[in-house]
This record gives C-alpha cells, sequence and structure tokens, in this order.
C-alpha cells in the first residue's frame, strides 16, 4: 500500500480550513511511499540477485544512453532486466501513481467502472502494479472493492525483447493480495480486436525521438481504436521533459484535430462542459480543448544554441509537473557507496563492520520525480473541475498576495492570476496552500495574460543554421575519408590494419 498525506489522512480540523471546491480540486499531497511487499520483493528476489558494482554499472550505462538519445535501453538479459527495474521502476511508479490517484478521484465521482484495462510499458507492469494498490486502498473490512474498481479482465502489455521482464512482472504481481482476485495476463503484443475501458501508456507515444511526430500519430490512432465506446480513458504518461511535454502536446492536437473532423461530419457541438461528450475530450491536466500555448512543435529547438542570446533555452518553457518518492531500501543501497548487497546478520555484524561503505551521510531519502502526463476520454460526462484552471508551477508567495501561473479554460491561455488578501479570508488561505498541479477553482481579482514571446521564426533561421552546419560538417568528412581511401589504395603490401580500415571506409561512405 502506497502511503501519502491524501484528504482521508489529514486531521478534519486541518481540512475544515479549506472550501469544498479547493478540496475537489487538490492533487495528491505528500511524499509517495512504495508499498512494503513491493520493496521487499525488489529487494530481496531482484536486485540482491547480483553484485551492486555490476548493477551500478549498468545503470550508469542506462543513464547516459538515456540522457544522450531519449531512448529506453532495450534489455535482453537478467542482469539488464533487473537494472533496468533498479534504475527506473520507483520513478515511473511514483509519475504513474500520482495521476491514476488523480483519475481515481474521478471515477468515484462520476461512479465510472472500468470493467477492462489495458497497461502498456517497457518495465514490469507498472501501471497494473499502481492499479493494484490503488484498488488495495478501496478495500472495505468485509473485502469487498469500491464499485468504480471492479475490474472483470486486466491485461498488461510488456514490451521487451526478453521473458525476463515478464518473470519479473508476474513476481511482483503476485506479492499484491487484490491479484489473486482479478489475475492480470500478460501479453508480449498489444491486442488489436479488444476494446478497453481504461489504457494507461507509461513512455509509449514515442519510443525514438527521430520519429517525431509520425510515430505518435501512429500510436495515437492505434490506441484510440481500443477505447471502448461505452466509456473510455486514455492515460499517457511521459518524462517530465521537453520531448514528453511536446509528445502529450502533439497528443493534444491530434484530438483536437479529431474532433474537428467529427464536428464538421456530423454538425454536433463538442465544446468542453456539456452533460455528455460522444467523442474524444481532454481531461486533465489542461481541460481545454486547444492547442498547448508552450507548444513549439519541433524537439530540436530545445537544443539550439543563439551566440546572440545565451538564455534562449531557458526562455523555452514547457508544461509539466513534480512530485516526491522516498527511496525503498534497494534504491538507496543502489545510489549510495555500500559494497556488498547482503544483509548484515547479527554474527558478522562486528566481523565485517570495518569494511561496510560509508554511504551517503548528507544524503536524502528521497527524490524528485518530473512528469508529464494526458488523460483522454471518449464518450464520459464531464464535471464542474473541467472547467477550472490547472496551476502549472509553483504558486508565489507575496505579502498579502499570492500569484498563481495558471493555464485557463476553456481559452487555453497561460496567466498570471493575483490572489490578494481582500479577496476572501478563505481563498487567500487556499491560495497560499495551493500546490503545482492543483486545480483553482476561485477566479482571480488581477489575471495578468503572459505574451508569447518566442520568435518561431528566429528559431526556424537557428534550425536552419544548425541543418547547413550539419551538412557541411558531413561533406568534410567524407572529403576527409575518401583522401585516406585514396592513401590506402596506394599501398602496395597493405597490412591486416590497413585492410581493416579500407573495409570501414567503405562501410563509412554507403
Amino acid at each position: 500500500m502506497i502511503r501519502h498525506f491524501s484528504t482521508s489522512t489529514i486531521c478534519q480540523s486541518s481540512l475544515s480550513k479549506y472550501l469544498p471546491k479547493t478540496l475537489l480540486g487538490h492533487t495528491l499531497r505528500g511524499q509517495i511511499i512504495m508499498s512494503p511487499q513491493l520493496a521487499t520483493v525488489i529487494n530481496n528476489n531482484i536486485i540482491s540477485n547480483h553484485l551492486p558494482n555490476n548493477l551500478r554499472r549498468i545503470i550508469q550505462k542506462f543513464y547516459i544512453q538515456l540522457k544522450e538519445t531519449e531512448m529506453f535501453p532495450v534489455v535482453k538479459t537478467q542482469l539488464e532486466t533487473d537494472s533496468f527495474i533498479g534504475a527506473f521502476f520507483l520513478r515511473d511508479y511514483a509519475s504513474c501513481y500520482s495521476v491514476l490517484y488523480e483519475l481515481k478521484r474521478r471515477f468515484d465521482l462520476i461512479g465510472f467502472a472500468p470493467k477492462s484495462i489495458l497497461d502498456v510499458s517497457h518495465g514490469p507492469s507498472t501501471g497494473m502494479l499502481v492499479l493494484n494498490d490503488l484498488l488495495n486502498n478501496s478495500v472495505h473490512k468485509d473485502n469487498s472493492i469500491q464499485k468504480s474498481w471492479g475490474a472483470e479482465r486486466k491485461d498488461s502489455v510488456i514490451l521487451s525483447s526478453s521473458g525476463e521482464m515478464s518473470r519479473r512482472a508476474r513476481m511482483l504481481l503476485d506479492a499484491q493480495p487484490l491479484e489473486r482476485q482479478v489475475q492480470t495476463r500478460l501479453l508480449s503484443t498489444v491486442p488489436t480486436s479488444l476494446k478497453y475501458n481504461l489504457i494507461i501508456l507509461n513512455h509509449q507515444m514515442l519510443k525514438d525521438p527521430r520519429k517525431y511526430p509520425y510515430e505518435i500519430d501512429s500510436q495515437l490512432n492505434h490506441y484510440l481504436s481500443l477505447l471502448s465506446d461505452d466509456g473510455g480513458y486514455l492515460v499517457i504518461v511521459e518524462r517530465g521533459t521537453p520531448t514528453g511535454a511536446e509528445t502529450v502536446a502533439r497528443v493534444r492536437e491530434l484530438i483536437i484535430r479529431q474532433n474537428s473532423s467529427l464536428t464538421a461530419t456530423t454538425g454536433k457541438d463538442n465544446s468542453v462542459g456539456g452533460d455528455h461528450h460522444q467523442d474524444y475530450s481532454i481531461i486533465a491536466p489542461c481541460s481545454h480543448m486547444n492547442k498547448c500555448p508552450l507548444q513549439l512543435g519541433n524537439l530540436n529547438y530545445y537544443k539550439l544554441n543563439d551566440p546572440n542570446d545565451s538564455q534562449l533555452r531557458k526562455k523555452l518553457k514547457f508544461i509539466s509537473f513534480e512530485k516526491m518518492v522516498q527511496r525503498p531500501k534497494f534504491s538507496i543501497e543502489l545510489k549510495r557507496g555500500k559494497l556488498l548487497s547482503l544483509s548484515w546478520n547479527n554474527q558478522d555484524r562486528r566481523k565485517l563492520l570495518n569494511l561496510r561503505g560509508k554511504g551517503r551521510p548528507n544524503g536524502n531519502n528521497y527524490e524528485l520525480v518530473n512528469y508529464t502526463y494526458l488523460v483522454v476520454g471518449k464518450s464520459v460526462p464531464s464535471l464542474e473541475m473541467d472547467n477550472w484552471p490547472r496551476i502549472i508551477s509553483p504558486p508565489i508567495k507575496k505579502k498579502g498576495h499570492v500569484i498563481l501561473n495558471v493555464s485557463t479554460v476553456p481559452d487555453g491561455k497561460v496567466e498570471n492570476w493575483i490572489i490578494p488578501k481582500s479577496m476572501s479570508k478563505e481563498i487567500y488561505h487556499d491560495a497560499r496552500k495551493s500546490k503545482w498541479g492543483d486545480l483553482w477553482p476561485h477566479g482571480a481579482k488581477t489575471k495578468i495574460p503572459i505574451r508569447n514571446r518566442i520568435d518561431f521564426e528566429h528559431l526556424k533561421g537557428l534550425e536552419k543554421d544548425r541543418i547547413k552546419n550539419l551538412k557541411t560538417e558531413e561533406r568534410k568528412k567524407r572529403l576527409e575519408l575518401k583522401k585516406r581511401l585514396i592513401e590506402l589504395d596506394q599501398v602496395k603490401e597493405p597490412t591486416k590494419e590497413n585492410i581493416n580500415e579500407l573495409a570501414n571506409i567503405y562501410k563509412m561512405l554507403l
């Protein structure tokens, strides 16, 4: 069971200070803590099977690859699989839990029952593990489950080149009590004919940034076809990076186009705020049906360097969110200097005391997880909160007033809302206690539009210069290779090294 400071665990005297609508707009509060069952299985049955230094070496390689290519590594061996879990599982779990927790509250309000669930990920069925924990939090004393979470079919697709990740997923799923009631079916490919009420995608919309945006278009069309006609939700969770934000923004753009084509065909108004949607609607984080105002449409823009403006990259903003997750034992030991993976017992504690690692004396036992997401609904009812703006950055608290940076609904604009103390004592209190990611239902006394000062023509010019420089460097490189090729061809008695070099040059020139 994942513990957090939700409205059910905060004392009633503290909750009574908030207005009811404010509580309805709150996101997950406090620090996410992984369930003890999962943490124990990962520590004892997965991480402890290997030498810590071997795991750290592979994890370091994974992190470097992800930073350079923005592509998750493909695992093949057991060591690589377990290293993948040690490197990414905690952060993916925390971000997925934050999103599904918000969606669960919505399900409870409308009484929606997702009877069929599909989870797709590279990891060990991350989304389904989160769902089982949310189910566990909804279990009553008589072992019955709330109607809104009584699933009849649960499928999990694990996209891995080996069966090791599936075996790890089954091991983790079996550690959860609710898995005995409805067992998750593990698949290696995404179904094409089944329909689902809830689809969870972890880092699946764009696996290769070089294929942006065509891969997103293809993936979205496929998963939208799997949504049930009698009410379905598509949950997309991505990393809180420019690439993740642009991926989500592209999905938003495609959903808007889909609705526009449906409106043109049927002549019906599908705007947010009606009693029921007969097509696709954007539920969260920003429920407006407009293009994201911070979308650039080109991943390369975030990597540009302007010789006349050293602050260019800092000016390119994007929407993401942040949560705090507590590191379990396996994560702490992987990220500190402990050399041994075996547990210390009473017999060898004194004998091997001087061999123990120094650890991280001033290190934190938590880490911050940045993520971005999008929840799309198909033929689902709307709520009053769908018209509330989302706080998209940490609130700024000043003397006598609070500044909230929000994404408005239905305009889809970014504005600074000023909440002064004179507006209302209760509203001012709620504004000072608001968090990044909350919905804000109370309006503002002053609304200041934030102008988009990005010069797209300038960015296009810089991108053209970058491509031109790359082509120039490529031509120079090919000329040097051709010169070297001529030199090697003139060697009368080539050595083995000359022949190998010659073969490599021919490969590069092809």
